[in-house]
């Protein structure tokens, strides 16, 4: 399978040229607002033009930054590495960020500690979850140290997770009330090397949002700034909203959030020359009736195409799409938003895909029934992103089955044939492949039976990463105390 072609299907190589060109004049001539001083002097000291608070980017300075930024770096987990990439597989990850959970019962609630670890434990026990990542940041019950809560919320993280970790709590005037935003989030960042005794290596990656319409404020400087000086992968993001803060046009939001993520990837690369940057979109259209952000919208799958073309165009890894959509239930309508959102990045060349399961009601819901839900879907799109084998050898093959098997003949002979097996994914419990008989519901129960079973059967089967006692000792420091070891 040609891994762009629904990429070619939207955007052609003029297309994508004449969008780059865009994103240089943004770059030079419109320029992007920093608010921090110390990056205006790094732009200042590389030659940049600066005008107050505004940077302008030349072609030549973003072409320099781009030769040393590198196609693919590994995260160091507990238990586990992942490699991500231009010249990768999709690495999914799970949704991060919500306030609310819906239960089982159909209940709505507040996101606790509790629903922390039991996402935490479905995200480990995942066969398609390659990488963890906090579910909601800065929770009631988390119990201050040193008058802090930040590190006990990173060591939560720790504690149920043995793959790599997608850290996106920074440092913020709810966790961090003493110090500098920055030293707080390095402070946090360095607690995880502590947790891993290594100190030259990937060992968490983050990010967060720049701010649309072409600006990075202070809060967001501060925690770019952290992950630079500290040597990590950052994850730039543009989250902007057609007509309201970016261009009505889908290729004007295109080429602005393009504008706003080179920005941090150009700094990036002249404090930290190599560190992996990654290019992240999440932006999508408005509904102007309604002054909403509509993640579950035809117009996200088209932004997230043109994305994903300016960063191949560029050798940035991407970061994008993601199971995301306006619903607040695990419905047809939950179902065929993520299904339009994961199908974008899983079926092209992308680095990692965020939000990969469980999230709604646009950004601000996430599901224990649509997570499983969102995995099988996932595991359609891998079998689909194989595609068909249709070489020489295998045209061969089939034309002597139909040559031995006849007019009217049978193919269902002996055992099941190696192509079948190796060609044909056959689906887990969650989607119903029984048909459709008189005791289908009795015997299987509804998919949201079938999912409750799953996650009763996750949870059953979770068992806490194996760490030493050092480990244990540094996190028993910083977690709330029901859940010290």
């Amino acid at each position: 399978m040609r891994r762009n072609s629904l990429v070619d299907l939207f955007y052609n190589e003029e297309d994508v040229e004449r969008m780059h060109q865009n994103v240089v004049r943004v770059l030079s001539e419109v320029g992007v607002k920093f608010e921090s001083e110390e990056a205006l002097e790094v732009f200042k000291h590389h030659g940049a033009k600066v005008d107050g608070d505004v940077v302008y980017i030349s072609e030549g300075m973003l072409e320099n930054s781009l030769k040393t930024l590198p196609r693919n770096f590994e995260l160091i987990g507990q238990g586990s590495n992942v490699t991500v990439g231009l010249d990768q597989e999709p690495v999914v990850i799970p949704t991060n960020g919500t306030p609310t959970v819906l239960h089982f019962d159909g209940t709505y609630a507040d996101t606790s500690i509790d629903d922390l670890v039991n996402f935490y434990k479905l995200i480990d026990t995942s066969e398609v979850m390659k990488i963890t990542s906090e579910i909601a940041v800065d929770l009631k019950g988390f119990e201050p140290v040193n008058g802090s809560t930040l590190l006990p919320q990173t060591s939560l993280l720790l504690k149920y997770s043995s793959k790599p970790i997608y850290n996106i709590l920074g440092a913020t005037i709810y966790n961090y009330p003493h110090g500098s935003l920055e030293q707080g989030a390095r402070e946090n960042i360095q607690f995880v090397k502590k947790y891993f005794d290594i100190w030259d290596k990937y060992v968490v990656y983050s990010g967060t949002c720049v701010l649309s319409p072409l600006a990075v404020n202070w809060e967001a400087m501060a925690h770019f700034m952290a992950f630079i000086k500290e040597k990590q992968p950052l994850s730039i993001t543009a989250c902007s909203m057609t007509n309201l803060t970016a261009p009505a046009s889908l290729t004007g939001s295109i080429v602005q959030d393009c504008a706003n993520i080179l920005s941090i990837v150009v700094l990036a690369q002249l404090m930290e020359p190599g560190l992996p940057c990654l290019y992240t979109s999440l932006s999508s259209m408005s509904d102007m009736r309604h002054i909403q952000l509509c993640m579950g919208a035809p117009e996200f799958l088209l932004i997230t195409l043109g994305h994903i073309a300016l960063a191949n165009y560029y050798n940035i890894p991407a970061r994008v799409g993601g199971a995301l959509g306006d619903a607040f239930e695990a419905d047809y309508q939950a179902g065929v938003e993520s299904f339009v959102g994961l199908m974008g990045p899983m079926l092209t060349q992308t680095a990692m895909i965020p939000h990969g399961a469980g999230t709604m009601g646009s950004f601000n819901l996430t599901s224990y029934e649509k997570f499983i839900m969102d995995e099988e879907s996932i595991r359609y799109l891998l079998r689909l992103r194989k595609g068909v084998d249709n070489t020489a050898e295998k045209t061969i093959s089939a034309f002597e089955a139909i040559e031995k098997a006849g007019p009217r003949g049978s193919y269902m002979k002996g055992r099941t044939p190696r192509e079948y097996r190796e060609e044909h994914y056959l689906a887990s419990d969650i989607f119903n492949r029984k048909g459709c008989k008189d005791n289908t519901i009795e015997e299987q129960g509804t998919i949201r039976d079938r999912a409750l079973a799953e996650y009763n059967r996750r949870m059953e089967s979770y068992k806490l990463p194996d760490i030493t006692s050092t480990q244990k000792k540094l996190l028993n420091e910083q977690l709330p105390s029901k859940f010290k070891f």
